[in-house]
C-alpha cells in the first residue's frame, strides 16, 4: 500500500471497504492472516449494521494508509469498545497517525475505550495520554489425579500446596443453552462494570461463534441461575485443558463451585482449568480452589498461546481511558484475545 503526498482523511469504515481492509491486513499486518483470508469470519467480527467497526486513514484516492479496528460490548450508541487491529503503513510520514486514529475513535462518544494484549513497550505512551494501565491476573486449578503434565508445567511441590475445593450441597454447575441464559440473566444489572455487555453481544460472541465451540455453564443456587461461566477446551501436546474466558453475574458465587469444576477436570481427563481476569474478587477465586500464577516466575507454567502452542507464561497488559478503575472487569475473551490467528 503506497501512501501519497495528498492529505489524509480519517473516517469510519463502510461495508464497501471490506475487501480493501482485508487486503490491507494481508499486506501491512500479516500475510495469510485469518482476517485477510476468511471473509465470513471478518464479517462476524466487525460488521455492525451498515458499517464496519474500523476507523480508517485514507488518502484522496481512498487508499488505506492506517486502520484501527474495534469491538463493541453492546449495541448502545455509547457502548464500551475494545481496540483490536491497529496499524499504520510502514512508509507513513506521519509519526502520530496511530494516535490520531485512536483519538478519532475516542471522539465518537463511547463510554470507554480499552485494549487487552498491549505491548509492554507502549505502556508509557498510554500513561502519557492519561490512560490507566495494568496487567491481567491468571489463576489455575490442576487436575488432582494427574502427576505428569504435557501442556502445563506444575511440579509436585506446587501440586501439594494447591487448595482442595469442596462441594456445597446447595450449589450446582451445569451447561445451559441460549434461551435459559436470556431468560434468567438480567444484563442490565451489569451496568456497574466496565465493559458493560448486553445480551446480544453475549449470545453472538459465544453461542454463534463460527469457529470456536464455547461451553456456557450456569452456577445454580438451588434452582436459581446466579452466575454464568463461559469456557473453552484447548488442546496441545496430546492433552487438553479448560479455560474460563468470561463470567457474567455474581462473582462471589465462584467460591461455591470449586468442587464441581474439579470433578469436571477429572471426568474429562483435563490437565487444569484456568481463569485470566482483572477486577474479579481474588478472595472468591481462591476460595474456589484456584491458585494465582506468578507471572514473573517460570517454576509453574500455564500457557496462554495455543494457536500455535507456546509453553510459556504470558502477561496480558491492558489500557483503558476510563478513570473508574474500580469498575474494570476484564476477561480472557474480551476484545480479540480469544480469537483464531
Amino acid at each position: 500500500m503506497c501512501e501519497t503526498n495528498s492529505p489524509i482523511i480519517l473516517r469510519h469504515a463502510r461495508l464497501s471497504d471490506r475487501q480493501a481492509i482485508m487486503r490491507y491486513i494481508d499486506v501491512e499486518w500479516k500475510t495469510g492472516h485469518i482476517l485477510a483470508t476468511d471473509e465470513a469470519f471478518f464479517c462476524f467480527e466487525y460488521t455492525f449494521g451498515e458499517a464496519l467497526n474500523f476507523i480508517l486513514a485514507v488518502d484522496l484516492q481512498e487508499n488505506i494508509v492506517g486502520m484501527l479496528g474495534y469491538i463493541r460490548s453492546s449495541g448502545a450508541a455509547d457502548c464500551d469498545v475494545w481496540t483490536t487491529m491497529w496499524k499504520v503503513s510502514k512508509n507513513s510520514s506521519n509519526p502520530v497517525l496511530g494516535i490520531e486514529l485512536l483519538q478519532f475513535l475516542r471522539g465518537r462518544g463511547h463510554r470507554s475505550v480499552m485494549s487487552l494484549g498491549i505491548n509492554a513497550k507502549t505502556i508509557g505512551i498510554y500513561k502519557y495520554l492519561g490512560f490507566n494501565t495494568g496487567c491481567m491476573s491468571q489463576f489455575y486449578m490442576p487436575n488432582p489425579r494427574l502427576q505428569n503434565f504435557k501442556i502445563a508445567v506444575i511440579n509436585a511441590t506446587e501440586l501439594g500446596s494447591c487448595t482442595s475445593p469442596i462441594f456445597h450441597e446447595n450449589y450446582s454447575l451445569r451447561e445451559i443453552d441460549s434461551a435459559e441464559l436470556a431468560n434468567n440473566i438480567d444484563f442490565e444489572l451489569q451496568t456497574n462494570h466496565i465493559p458493560k455487555k448486553d445480551a446480544a453481544y453475549f449470545l453472538k460472541r459465544y453461542y454463534q461463534h463460527p469457529i470456536y465451540s464455547y461451553e456456557i455453564y450456569g452456577v445454580f443456587q438451588g434452582s436459581t441461575l446466579v452466575t454464568v461461566l463461559v469456557m473453552r477446551e484447548v488442546a496441545a501436546q496430546g492433552a487438553s485443558a479448560l479455560r474460563i474466558v468470561d463470567i457474567v453475574g455474581d462473582e462471589q458465587q465462584l467460591q461455591f463451585i470449586g468442587g464441581e469444576l474439579q470433578a469436571l477436570l477429572v471426568k474429562r481427563d483435563l490437565e487444569y482449568v484456568d481463569l485470566v481476569c482483572h477486577g474479579v474478587s481474588e478472595k472468591a477465586i481462591k476460595a474456589a480452589g484456584f491458585s494465582m500464577l506468578d507471572l514473573n516466575n517460570n517454576d509453574t507454567i500455564i500457557p496462554n498461546y495455543f494457536g500455535p502452542f507456546v509453553q510459556k507464561n504470558v502477561k496480558i497488559n491492558f489500557f483503558s481511558d476510563s478513570a473508574d478503575v474500580d469498575r474494570f472487569r476484564f476477561f480472557k475473551a474480551d476484545g480479540d484475545q480469544d480469537r483464531p490467528n
